[in-house]
């Protein structure tokens, strides 16, 4: 495959080409442990920029940044398209979904970030989920 690639004749080149070939043999190369991680930190990333979007610099030191369920899936949407099971891991120790009734009574989903702490409990417990092959509720 990557010997392929690497020798496709000039005249299949286009621009964007060593773009598309780079995104390419990244994905050949990265292992599961990688992307998960990567995946992580997009996941933070995303849910404290989506918080900061939302508040406008309003929120308190101490709040843990979230953000609404809807917005996130539909800004995750690359993220999980590109590995649905690694993106459930990385989701399941990076984040937690929090229930928040709203003034017309309906519950609006949110997802919350996890603390340091939190998130190397979960990490903790889905490793040894993987090791027994049981299943276990984080």
């Amino acid at each position: 495959g990557t010997d392929l690639i690497l020798s496709l004749p000039s005249y299949c080149r286009f621009k964007g080409n060593s773009g598309l070939i780079t995104m390419i043999l990244r994905r050949l190369l990265e292992d599961e442990p990688t992307l998960q991680t990567l995946m992580e930190n997009e996941i933070r990333s995303l849910v404290s920029k989506l918080w900061k979007k939302q508040r406008r610099g309003s929120s308190s030191e101490t709040e843990r940044p979230k953000s609404n369920l809807k917005q996130f899936m539909q800004a995750a949407t690359p993220i999980i398209c590109r590995d649905p099971l690694v993106f459930m891991k990385a989701f399941a120790s990076s984040v937690k979904f929090e229930t928040q009734t709203t003034e017309s009574n309906d519950n609006d989903s949110l997802v919350v970030l996890l603390s340091t702490e939190e998130r190397a409990k979960n990490t903790k417990l889905m490793n040894a989920q993987t090791i027994t092959g049981t299943t276990c509720s984080i």
